[in-house]
């Protein structure tokens, strides 16, 4: 009697070892998962842009205009923008929308937004001449993202009320209103 006993109790001791054993990679996981940290094979969601992901994320948002440099750094992004001679106000419009939500909208950290959109010949020059710089700072009571589908005009009024912007001489040439 004490057989059968014995081998039922190594048997559901056995199965509970393994049982505890098979949850251990999913507990480490969960406990020891830290901000620099990413699974392996699936993404994980993050609010907070790091040196780390800055260039992953950022090439996630579509841009008409092509990126010339980027910095992060105490929460402030600075972002240079090239845009080629006479460009549709419609695309750099676009594109400080899209910057505008990708850095205040969807990462908590980052305090400040700087842009400056540069009129340059080819994506090769190095200097080019101002037409348009953003300052959008991270506020409680700024008004919520116009839809995606908006006009030229709506993302020229929700900019201009919700930030700061300055036009050069040089834009004003291009697009007066």
């Amino acid at each position: 009697m004490k057989r059968p006993t014995t081998i039922l109790t190594v048997c559901l001791m056995t199965a509970a070892i393994a049982f505890l054993l098979s949850l251990l990679p999913q507990w480490e996981r969960i406990n020891a998962m830290n901000e620099r940290e990413v699974a392996a094979f699936k993404e994980t969601l993050s609010s907070k842009l790091t040196d780390d992901n800055l260039v992953d994320k950022l090439t996630q948002v579509r841009l008409q205009l092509a990126l010339r440099k980027v910095q992060l750094h105490d929460g402030i992004l600075s972002i240079d923008l090239a845009a080629p001679p006479n460009v549709a106000s419609s695309r750099v419009y676009q594109d400080l929308y899209e910057l505008v939500r990708f850095a205040l909208g969807d990462h908590g950290n980052v305090k400040q937004l700087l842009v400056r959109i540069m009129e340059t010949k080819d994506r090769q020059e190095r200097d080019g001449q101002l037409l348009i710089a953003l300052d959008a700072r991270s506020h409680d009571d700024f008004l919520p993202f116009p839809a995606k589908e908006s006009g030229t005009s709506e993302l020229r009024q929700y900019l201009q009320s919700s930030f700061t912007i300055t036009y050069t001489q040089a834009w004003k040439e291009i697009h007066p209103y």
